[in-house]
């Protein structure tokens, strides 16, 4: 372990920061994340929703976002605070909020819960019998509590590499070596970007080969094509609703999160980006736009959620209506 950096050490080393104006941004898409996160999970907090499995996994990652957004919102508020870290409280505020662990906790388990989507969607649709028989609600929820453990386990080297230095916090700084801090970094970008998408590209796509595959045997079972396209509607509306829905999300995050992944292998390679400061800044906006984003694609896809939404809508609208 090396000894205690200095102040002009660790400010050489850190080669990137953030505006009060990004600062404020950060606040402000919380806010607004909190709102569409919490209008969203209220809708999807009913006795018909809870009954489908993958609802309860929806739920969740509706969760972590929204606690993302909270915690999006306060951590940006400390870091515009200009506040001194002293003592054991300063270093645990620069551990858990100068370092954005929490945010990442939340950040993370959403990835985790897309997956975990893509997986029962893909055992009930490829191997359905097995899903009926073998899935059961307590596995879900206990399922459910997967995210939440593995945004924390993947994020607590915060702890132990954030140092506070004369008042001043410097996180993910102090590693034993230089090899275990790339092999943190190598396993973060592949556990947070190309695992997740590696596994969703192979449900899905597994998914809606199984479905057309499908399709051709119920057109060949019958002669009328209006019977079999019916059939094929009552059958697959309401399950590939719901896949299309999943595909997208999980097309906006690998979007959104594509820049941050690069910049962040650029940073750990020590390669001196253009433009640092802006080209981060601009990844982590897009990071944290896309848990904003998700709230309008359900809100805009899911029918159950559109219905609970629209229905919130009439009613506010009808006392100005009978006033007019």
């Amino acid at each position: 372990m090396e000894g205690p950096p200095t102040t002009e050490a660790l400010a050489s080393a850190t080669n990137f920061s953030v505006s009060l104006t990004f600062k404020c941004c950060a606040i402000l898409i919380g806010i607004v994340g909190v709102l569409a996160n919490g209008a969203l999970l209220n809708a999807l907090l009913s006795k018909n929703s809870m009954k489908k499995t993958v609802n309860i996994f929806i739920i969740n990652q509706v969760t972590l976002d929204l606690f993302s957004c909270a915690i999006l919102s306060i951590t940006f508020a400390v870091k515009s605070s200009c506040t001194q870290y002293v003592g054991t409280f300063g270093w645990l505020v620069c551990a858990l909020f100068d370092s954005d662990m929490i945010i990442s906790v939340g950040l993370t388990g959403s990835i985790v819960s897309l997956v975990l989507i893509a997986a029962e969607r893909y055992f009930l649709i490829v191997y359905p019998i097995l899903h009926k028989t073998q899935v059961k609600r307590w596995m879900i929820i206990a399922l459910g509590t997967l995210p939440w453990l593995e945004g924390v386990v993947v994020n607590i080297p915060a702890f132990w590499t954030s140092v506070v230095v004369d008042g001043a916090c410097f996180s993910f700084y102090v590693w034993p070596n230089r090899a275990s801090q790339v092999a943190y970094s190598i396993c973060m970008i592949l556990l947070t970007f190309f695992i997740p998408i590696a596994f969703n590209v192979f449900f899905y796509g597994s998914i809606l080969l199984v479905v057309r595959q499908r399709s051709r045997v119920f057109q060949g079972h019958y002669v009328n094509q209006d019977m079999s396209t019916v059939l094929q509607t009552n059958a697959h509306r309401a399950e590939m609703n719901i896949i299309s829905t999943m595909i997208i999300v999980s097309v906006a995050f690998a979007v959104c999160w594509f820049p941050g992944q690069i910049w962040y292998l650029l940073y750990d390679i020590q390669y001196n980006v253009p433009n640092n400061d802006t080209f981060y800044c601009f990844s982590m906006f897009l990071m944290f736009l896309s848990i904003c984003i998700n709230p309008c694609i359900y809100a805009a896809r899911l029918h159950p959620v559109k219905k609970k939404l629209q229905g919130w809508v009439s009613k506010s609208v009808s006392p100005v209506v009978t006033l007019a």
